[in-house]
């Protein structure tokens, strides 16, 4: 009985024996994992059913990390009485959610995806209809297809910042969060997806977008007819813009484009009919066919003095009325890069109006003006005399009144650069005539 009971007493205290730095020997017990606290009485029930290996009718954090697979016979599927599962996080040694993992889980409005997740699989979380937010952490390198589809409340996502390239929709046809209703998107990593299922394609009630500095390509067709899109934040940093990337993207009224990117491909911003401001950075040297195709409210652009081919349809373009071009070669250009010429005036550089006049194409343009001091694009000489001065603060007065001028350039009116020509504009040239900084 003595020695049954010494054998008891040595096991609840779990001691280790340990040869301490000075060379005595110590006991030392051996410390608990920490109980988990859950939120969710539910999870709780469905976590200690399956996981709880010393039965204490509890979850540790050593039980939860020592789960390394979730899947198609996930004791989660289908259970639509969960609501909160934010102790998930504690499941660190699960590296990939597999199919069918929480398909389903209706009723589920929160939860933390462990930080070791490289792999959410096929409808995951297909039907999680009252998940509000999500956060994809950094590791997390693939997002398979429809693994959020039907989440009709997922209103805000997060990509966490990371150099690991996440791919969505990568092996089949179906979109990774197709019939999703999200309102604000961050990405954080670089990114890919399969060609014949844009990620986010038409996601109607999406208005704005968040691209980190970790992003420096912006893959093809990536944003295509995301119809509420008001807002997108590009990082200096980004060099490339894909095809198709904001087509159809038609409440897009201003984007800046970084002074980084060198390449905007085809149809990059086809539709977009409300885009009345973008500027094309120093450095691109060729205008993409279509690129602003049927961008009608785009009134004027500036094309940087680094552009020497402006294909086709770039500028198709109704009511185009204003080009400024800074080259004093003249680009190359074809039958519909600019279909509006007609009605538009051109402005050139310094010294460079007959060679654009020589030239097919540029000739057929209603006026060309040259500009002075070319460098400058919005110094203020809207008269185009060679000077600031009160005749030009004037000018924009008038302008801003919507008084007709027979002679005006408005890209160079735009003094504060907010994409409008009004009475602030005129204060600033007025400034400039009197030598104030």
């Amino acid at each position: 009985m003595i020695k049954r009971l010494t054998a008891l007493l040595l096991f609840q205290m779990c001691v280790l024996f340990v040869w301490s730095a000075d060379g005595d020997y110590t006991f030392e017990p051996t410390e608990k994992a920490p109980i988990i606290t859950f939120a969710d009485a539910n999870v709780k029930a469905i976590c200690v059913a399956n996981w709880d290996t010393n039965g204490d009718g509890e979850l540790d954090e050593d039980e939860a990390a020592a789960v390394t697979s979730l899947g198609s016979t996930s004791p989660f599927r289908e259970n639509a009485t969960i609501s909160s599962f934010d102790e998930f996080r504690y499941f660190k040694g699960l590296k990939a959610i597999g199919l069918w993992a929480f398909m389903n889980c209706s009723q589920l409005k929160s939860i933390i995806i462990p930080d070791g997740v490289t792999t959410i699989g096929q409808k995951a979380f297909m039907g999680c209809s009252s998940l509000a937010s999500l956060s994809i952490p950094g590791n997390v390198e693939e997002i398979d297809a429809n693994a959020f589809r039907g989440c009709s409340g997922l209103k805000e996502l997060r990509f966490e910042d990371s150099e690991a390239k996440l791919a969505l929709n990568s092996s089949s046809g179906s979109q990774s969060f197709g019939e999703c209703m999200i309102e604000t998107l961050y990405i954080g990593r670089p990114l890919s997806h399969a060609r014949t299922t844009p990620p986010f394609e038409s996601q109607q009630q999406m208005s704005s977008v968040v691209i980190s500095e970790n992003v420096k390509s912006l893959p093809d067709y990536y944003f295509r007819a995301c119809t509420a899109l008001t807002s997108v934040s590009l990082p200096e940093g980004l060099t490339s813009i894909g095809k198709n990337a904001f087509e159809r993207c038609s409440k897009l009224e201003s984007i800046t484009i970084p002074q980084s990117v060198t390449s905007l491909d085809i149809y990059a911003f086809d539709s977009c009919s409300l885009l009345s401001d973008c500027n094309i950075p120093e450095g691109v040297t060729s205008v993409s066919y279509g690129l602003f195709y049927h961008c009608n409210n785009l009134r004027k652009i500036v094309i940087p003095s680094s552009v020497t081919e402006i294909g086709d349809y770039a500028f198709a373009c109704d009511n185009l009325v204003e080009v400024t071009i800074g080259n004093p070669t003249v680009p190359t250009a074809y039958t519909y890069s600019f279909t509006n010429r007609a009605n538009a005036t051109l402005y050139v550089p310094a010294g460079s109006k007959s060679a654009y006049e020589a030239s097919s194409y540029w000739n057929e343009f209603k006026e060309i003006r040259e500009i002075p001091n070319q460098g400058t694009v919005q110094d203020g000489d809207v008269n185009g005399d060679g000077k600031v001065d009160l005749s030009d603060a004037i000018m924009v007065t008038y302008y801003s009144l919507h008084v007709a001028l027979t002679s005006f350039n408005e890209t160079v009116a735009d003094m504060n650069g907010d994409g409008k020509v009004d009475l602030s504009d005129a204060i600033i040239i007025i400034y400039k005539s009197l030598g104030v900084k």
